[in-house]
This record gives C-alpha cells, sequence and structure tokens, in this order.
C-alpha cells in the first residue's frame, strides 16, 4: 500500500496539484482526498491526513518518493504493531 498510495498521492497527483492549484491547496487538497481515501473508518481520515500532510512536506523536502515511502511504511508497521499488541 505505501508504494502505492505514495506513488499515486505524492509522485502523480501532487506535482499536478501543486503546479495548477499552488502550493498550499495543492498540499491542502491532497492531504484531505488523502484522508478521505481512508474514510472507511470515520475516526481514521484526521490522523491519515496528518501522516498525508508529513509526507508531502518530506516529498517537498527530499524531491523524492523514497522517504515518504519509507515514512508510509514505519507508520503502518507502528499501526499493525499496536493492533497486534492490544
Amino acid at each position: 500500500a505505501p508504494l502505492l498510495e505514495e506513488g499515486m498521492f505524492r509522485g502523480y497527483m501532487l506535482p499536478i496539484m501543486m503546479r495548477v492549484m499552488g502550493r498550499k491547496t495543492g498540499i491542502a487538497v491532497n492531504v484531505v482526498l488523502f484522508g478521505l481515501m481512508h474514510a472507511s473508518d470515520a475516526w481514521a481520515v484526521l490522523p491519515t491526513a496528518i501522516i498525508g500532510l508529513v509526507a508531502c512536506l518530506l516529498w517537498e523536502k527530499t524531491n523524492s518518493l523514497t522517504v515518504p515511502v519509507i515514512f508510509h511504511m514505519v507508520n503502518n508497521f507502528c499501526a499493525m504493531t499496536l493492533l497486534w499488541l492490544y
């Protein structure tokens, strides 16, 4: 999931959104869409949007998908570990 989601949201959609809408609006729309994509659990939308914001900023800072993908993978690993433990 991290490879597909980051490739789609940060690799493909974000550069287009930033070019068409400007930096702040492009990032904001990307973050909202990323959060809403995880709306099968209403409680996950806001935390997922925050994860999306961090991923956007990491992509922008590094100009690479590698760091956001690793961040996403670590986040998913931690979330799954917590679910397994509790």
